[in-house]
């Protein structure tokens, strides 16, 4: 089993795709309706944030696997 098999990629990729949607669905409420709404815009914004940090260990991860493998193959 390799690395990439052990963590579902497509999960983050369509929850990320799920939050960056109502993110900006929450801004345009939040200019329409008011500042009242800004706390649900916050939680969605922090929310995409933590997958991207999440997504960029995982290409890290990705990238010292992949250099140690070719380092034991070669």
């Amino acid at each position: 089993m390799n690395t990439e098999e052990r963590i579902p990629l497509p999960a983050i990729t369509e929850r990320q795709r799920k939050l960056t949607r109502a993110r900006a669905l929450a801004a345009s409420l939040v200019l329409r309706h008011g500042e009242e709404l800004l706390p649900i815009f916050d939680r969605l914004d922090r929310e995409c944030a933590a997958l991207e940090k999440r997504e960029d260990a995982l290409d890290r991860v990705r990238a010292i696997a992949a250099t140690r493998a070719q380092a034991a193959a070669g």
